[in-house]
């Protein structure tokens, strides 16, 4: 999955698993766990085979463009299956238009 968006927006994006039992998620940005206090990530148990996760990018700046990965994991044999997401974050342009000076 491929999103844009502007600078200073939210975004959520969010990852289902299943398996026996439950699989755990973990979120990895650029190949690197998270360790960002503007990212929050919620994952619930549906059920005992079920998970849900959500990332959170809280006031996203250029800087947080890249690829988000949700990565399942086994807990029985710690086998995993990932999902990427591109996030895009588009900053702000500004244009000037200069008068030409003759010296």
């Amino acid at each position: 999955m491929k999103v844009s968006i502007a600078t200073m927006e939210n975004i959520t994006l969010s990852c289902n698993a299943s398996g026996f039992p439950a699989p755990s998620i973990v979120w990895n940005y650029n190949g690197s766990l998270l360790m960002n206090d503007r990212f929050n990530v919620v994952t619930v148990e549906l059920d005992s085979y079920r998970v849900q996760s959500s990332l959170s990018v809280l006031l996203a700046n250029v800087s947080d463009t890249g690829i988000y990965t949700c990565t399942a994991i086994s807990n029985v044999d710690n086998s995993s299956i990932s999902e990427d997401s591109t996030l895009i974050v588009q900053g702000n342009i500004a244009i000037f238009s200069l008068p030409f000076m003759h010296v």
